[in-house]
């Protein structure tokens, strides 16, 4: 969540973002924090990706279905 109109800081969390999905990192991290053990506790979430998550990976929009 960020400040609505801010124009700036929008453009970079979108560029941020899709550059992440683009090359696989975001799913990586997304493993890491719901899908792994999370220390210190070594508590997984087991929360796997969604289609939907999926599919907004596979063609990143800011379009609010």
């Amino acid at each position: 969540m960020f400040t609505k109109g801010d124009t700036g800081f929008k453009a970079l969390v979108d560029d941020v973002l899709s550059k992440q999905m683009a090359s696989g990192q975001f799913e990586k991290t997304y493993a890491k924090w719901f899908n792994s053990p999370i220390p210190p506790k070594g508590e997984n979430l087991a929360f796997p990706l969604s289609d939907t998550l999926k599919d907004r990976i596979a063609h990143p929009s800011d379009a609010v279905d």
